[in-house]
């Protein structure tokens, strides 16, 4: 008994005297997960082998107790210079499958521009991402319009601020503001488990989410998705406060409806208001209305080697829908559809958009039915394509005055009905 106490003795004053008290203060101020590793390590472990070494070779506890303490000795030194790298390795481990790799975006429907005063990701432990910029309505919908950083490991918020200009309501703007608590559970289990995504008939790959977007639309409306490559999937929607004009807030510009007005004076786009006259405010909530159904392709002359469906949603969805539409199941309506499929030595690709107005009023007439499709129908030459939905008994045309449609075969175009009025054409084919 004499003999373990001087040797822990010696132990502790070795420990005192070569670690020095730069060292000594760095473990008083070791976090509980450095300690827990440490003794865990160290103590366990060298401790175990220490006694296995001496009693097989010397059948000895006093052996034992040697090899451990000089193990423990040599290792708290290598793990006392290395706090930093164990506690963070420690961070990650203790947060694994919560610390994901992600930045945030912004959007605003197109021809919306708006003034982002400021929007802010808070998270459970206080801390928050603020970003103030203003942003340039040039995309569509879901679609980001500013990037805001490079994608860095971090957790998911838990709540979401924001206040905004929206500049093209009104004479003077709208102000909105609002704060929400986000749905943690369904974020973080996107982020988990990732996405399939097929690029050919033979090419399935496992993709992960590397993004947090931010909608905000005219009448206050704040979407959230949660978005990789090559999808985009809603997990909120909310109704922002309308806040009074504010000239204290813009007096560096000479007060809120001075400002707008120069603010709509740069805008880039032609016509504006003919763009936007058509979209009352609450449409973004609109968009938001989904409706059983799925897609049927089919082809005259039989079924293609391979089919895959890409289509961007009104509500800023973006699914490949090969894989996740070719059952029934609640979703938005489609803005933008791309077909792509082969035939021998052939490859097809087709992009199709609706009239806004008909193929909403289409989908509200199809709601009698439990569920209902959305039919393609490929003619024998692939240079034609009938659309039209159909379920318990009920069909509506959806005719060529109220669809555009390109259609190419080994990337040259042989169809191309897209002069109508009143549908934007995206592209000049590819949509992705």
């Amino acid at each position: 008994m004499v003999f373990y106490i001087l040797n822990f003795t010696v132990y502790l004053f070795l420990i005192w005297w070569v670690v020095n008290k730069y060292l000594v203060a760095t473990m008083a101020a070791a976090s509980l997960g450095y300690w827990i590793f440490f003794f865990v390590l160290i103590f366990l472990a060298v401790s175990s082998v220490g006694y296995w070494v001496a009693h097989y070779f010397w059948n000895s506890g006093y052996w034992g107790m040697f090899f451990k303490n000089v193990g423990m000795f040599v290792l708290a030194l290598f793990v006392l210079s290395m706090k930093e790298t164990v506690e963070s390795s420690f961070s990650d481990f203790c947060k694994r499958g919560t610390v994901f790799e992600w930045n945030m975006n912004i959007s605003t429907p197109k021809y919306y521009s708006i003034v982002n005063i400021k929007t802010e990701l808070l998270y459970s432990n206080g801390s928050k991402n603020v970003y103030e910029e203003y942003i340039y309505a040039g995309m569509d919908w879901g679609s980001s319009q500013t990037s805001r950083g490079s994608s860095h490991k971090q957790e998911i918020p838990t709540r979401l601020h924001t206040k905004w200009l929206s500049y093209r309501e009104g004479e003077t703007g709208q102000l909105y503001e609002g704060t929400f608590d986000l749905p943690y559970d369904t974020i973080l289990n996107l982020f988990r488990n990732g996405y399939i995504y097929q690029y050919t008939d033979s090419e399935i790959v496992k993709e992960e989410y590397t993004g947090i977007s931010v909608g905000l639309a005219p009448g206050g409306v704040v979407a959230l998705w949660v978005s990789g490559s090559h999808r985009r999937v809603q997990v909120g929607c909310w109704v922002a406060d309308k806040l009074s004009a504010d000239d204290e807030l813009f007096a560096s510009r000479g007060g809120q409806k001075k400002w707008v007005k120069q603010l709509r004076s740069t805008d880039s786009y032609d016509n504006i208001l003919d763009h936007i006259k058509n979209k009352p405010i609450g449409q973004w909530e609109k968009y938001n209305q989904t409706y059983p159904y799925r897609y049927n392709v089919s082809f005259v002359d039989g079924e293609p080697e391979s089919l895959l469906i890409e289509t961007r949603y009104y509500n800023g969805e973006r699914f490949q829908s090969g894989i996740d539409d070719t059952v029934i199941r609640s979703k938005a309506c489609p803005k933008v559809i791309a077909l792509e499929w082969k035939k021998g030595d052939d490859e097809y690709f087709a992009c199709i958009q609706f009239e806004e107005t008909y193929l909403f009023r289409s989908f509200e007439q199809m709601v009698v039915a439990p569920s209902f499709e959305l039919c393609f129908t490929v003619n024998k030459g692939s240079n034609f394509i009938d659309c039209f939905l159909q379920g318990d008994g009920k069909r509506i045309e959806l005719s060529d005055e109220y669809r555009k449609i390109k259609i190419f075969r080994n990337h040259k175009m042989v169809y191309g009905n897209y002069l109508q009025e009143g549908i934007e054409f995206w592209g000049e084919g590819y949509l992705y």
